[in-house]
């Protein structure tokens, strides 16, 4: 397992990113995310599991993310442990598979004037062949993912770009997106087109040392609905 450590952004809230050792299950990611952040906030690493809700179907089994205290009931969503702990995280999660996978867990905390902030992550391996299926252009300079992703202005300024820049910008157009609407919530229940970042909503690139070379991907925060 490769050591799990945090990325702060330098202004409040309070956020972080853990990333899971490349080249592991799902599952695997999942567990080491999750321990590693038990252990930053003093919890433990086995003192966190996550409770998932579909918005569009309301199913327990996928869908946004949120913590809670493994074992102890804890409401998802942040409530307080019963033992008087600390509000947990709200919690962003996203899986890059490929030849390359890794896990990548962002995570959020309420301001010190006890704002809730929802966060998105989302992140993608341009090297991956399903990326690329989707991503690359073809022979008329367009993508398979262009005229449901993009909106024209936005297919206008690929068209301007070399091949290679044309990929690197779709898919990280597209991490923007994803993250944006697991930050509201929401899920993709609109055309993606549609979705920009808008007053309020802040988007920042995925760095970090840990993450395979090339992999690009995009945290989102908001205050809570």
């Amino acid at each position: 397992m490769r050591e799990t450590s945090v990325t702060t952004a330098p202004t409040s809230p309070t956020r972080g990113i853990e990333v899971g050792a490349v080249g592991v299950s799902r599952t695997e990611g999942t567990a080491q995310v999750l321990a590693a952040l038990g252990t930053r906030l003093g919890l433990g690493p086995r003192a966190l599991a996550l409770a998932h809700s579909c918005p569009g179907c309301g199913a327990t089994d996928h869908g946004a993310p949120a913590l809670r205290r493994a074992g102890d009931g804890t409401t998802p969503g942040g409530a307080p442990g019963d033992d008087g702990g600390p509000v947990l995280p709200a919690v962003s999660l996203t899986h890059v598979d490929g030849p390359r996978p890794v896990t990548v867990l962002a995570w959020c905390t309420p301001s010190v004037a006890g704002t809730a902030w929802g966060i998105g992550v989302d992140a993608e391996d341009p090297t991956a062949p399903q990326t690329l299926r989707a991503f690359a252009a073809g022979a008329d300079g367009a993508a398979e993912i262009d005229a449901v992703a993009f909106a024209a202005e936005e297919r206008a300024a690929l068209a301007g770009l070399s091949p290679e820049g044309a990929l690197a910008e779709r898919v990280r157009l597209w991490t923007v997106k994803e993250a944006l609407v697991k930050a509201r919530g929401t899920g993709l229940d609109r055309d993606p087109a549609e979705v920009r970042p808008q007053l309020g909503e802040a988007v920042v690139p995925l760095a970090d040392p840990r993450l395979p070379p090339g992999v690009v991907g995009t945290v989102a925060w908001r205050p809570a609905s």
